[in-house]
C-alpha cells in the first residue's frame, strides 16, 4: 500500500553500515513496512544499497567515518542528521554505533523525536583508558539523556555504561542479540 507523502509515518535507522542494517534489521523492516510505516535508512552506500530499493524505503546515503576523530565531520553529522529529522519528522528513530547514538541522538533532541539507541558493543573508543576514552564516555553521558531507551546486546556492556554513569539504568534494555534471519543465513 503506498502512503500520501503528507500522511507518511516515518521510522528511521541510522548507522555507519548499510549491510549490517540489511543483515539485522531487513525483517524488521519489512515488518513495519507491513503494518504501514515507511523507513528511511541513514547510512555510506556500500554493497547492499540494492537491497532498499522498495516505494516504501527511503535510503538516505551520508559517508561518515565511525574511526573519525575530525570534530567537524561529526558536527556535520549532527547538523544533516538535524535536516532529516526536520524535513521527515519521524515518530521514531533508532540509532546504531557510536557516533549515531551519540549525534543522531542529540539532533532528535533538538527536533523532539523520539529515539532509541542499540549499543552492540563498546567499541574501540573504550579500549584504552585516555583522551578518547574521557571525551566519548562525557560525550555518551550528555547525548543518552535522549533516547527513551538504550539497547544493549548483553549485560556487560549495559554495567559497563551504568557504572561509568553515561546511561541511566531505568533505560537500559538488554536485547540478548539483534536477531540474525537464520533461516536465510
Amino acid at each position: 500500500m503506498q502512503v500520501k507523502e503528507q500522511q507518511k509515518n516515518w521510522i528511521g535507522f541510522v548507522s555507519n553500515s548499510l549491510w549490517y542494517t540489511y543483515i539485522h534489521r531487513f525483517d524488521v523492516i519489512k515488518f513495519l513496512i507491513e503494518k504501514g510505516y515507511n523507513i528511511f535508512i541513514v547510512g555510506p552506500e556500500d554493497k547492499q544499497v540494492e537491497a532498499f530499493n522498495h516505494p516504501n524505503i527511503r535510503l538516505i546515503l551520508y559517508s561518515f567515518n565511525n574511526k573519525s576523530l575530525n570534530p567537524f565531520e561529526s558536527v556535520r553529522l549532527y547538523f544533516e542528521l538535524k535536516k532529516i529529522y526536520s524535513e521527515l519528522k519521524p515518530i521514531y528513530v533508532f540509532h546504531y554505533a557510536i557516533k549515531a547514538n551519540i549525534f543522531g541522538s542529540l539532533a532528535a533532541r533538538s527536533t523532539s523525536v523520539p529515539c532509541i539507541s542499540v549499543i552492540n558493543g563498546t567499541g574501540h573508543a573504550f579500549v584504552k583508558r585516555n583522551f578518547l576514552y574521557q571525551i566519548a564516555k562525557k560525550l555518551y553521558a550528555f547525548a543518552l539523556k535522549t533516547p527513551k531507551e538504550v539497547w544493549f546486546l548483553n549485560n556487560e556492556d549495559g554495567s559497563f555504561f551504568v557504572k561509568r554513569k553515561m546511561v541511566h539504568i531505568k533505560k537500559v534494555h538488554i536485547l540478548h542479540g539483534e536477531g540474525i534471519n537464520t533461516a536465510y543465513y
